[in-house]
């Protein structure tokens, strides 16, 4: 709904706090009347943008050179294409998921309750990829998909946060190619190699 990704704009450039119905009326070209008929209250747009968000990062996965995330190469490129578009973006506000959880968490539960759903489905998209890499034979049997997701979607959120305080996309390019680096060490060894890496 146009509202809804027009009230997502403003609170990721604006901030939650200083987006007012008002505000996203006006930007969105609507009148007061069209706005109730959807949203009764602000708090009602508010839950709706956080569902937004949370859609939004879970369809990045589905552009066609990652669709069915299923080979190490892929998740290279999902990395790269995650920074590319932040890089595009710009490095201020960070994570359009993530930005909401500092704004919304701690005043309102049912947002914070969404967010945290949110990531949740994030993290199993990020877990069925690397369950399906692991299947393919590129990861070993030590390799957890659960935990790995866990441990990269926290690094990639880290990486924000760095590239919004240092106005540099850099740290967050190293987070999230630290982050796959290390779940590529869980490939199984060569045959040959005695189990070490060479």
């Amino acid at each position: 709904m146009r509202i809804v990704a027009v009230a997502a704009d403003l609170i990721y450039t604006r901030g939650e706090a200083q987006t007012s119905i008002r505000d996203v009326k006006a930007a969105a070209g609507i009148s007061g009347s069209q706005m109730t008929h959807y949203f009764p209250d602000r708090d009602a747009l508010i839950h709706a943008v956080v569902e937004y968000r949370a859609n939004e990062v879970i369809e990045f996965l589905d552009q066609p050179e990652i669709k069915e995330l299923d080979t190490l190469k892929k998740l290279r490129k999902w990395g790269r294409l995650t920074v590319e578009a932040q890089r595009a973006r710009g490095t201020q506000g960070g994570c359009v998921l993530g930005s909401l959880v500092a704004q919304l968490s701690e005043r309102d539960e049912i947002a914070r309750q969404r967010i945290a759903v949110g990531f949740e489905v994030w993290t199993d998209a990020l877990a069925a990829g690397i369950a399906r890499i692991k299947k393919s034979g590129e990861l070993g049997r030590r390799a957890d998909p659960h935990k790995l997701a866990v441990g990269l979607l926290a690094s990639l959120q880290g990486g924000y946060t760095m590239a919004q305080a240092a106005d540099d996309i850099a740290p967050m390019d190293t987070a999230v190619r630290s982050a796959i680096a290390y779940i590529e060490t869980f490939a199984d060894p060569p045959s040959g190699s005695n189990g070490r890496r060479r």
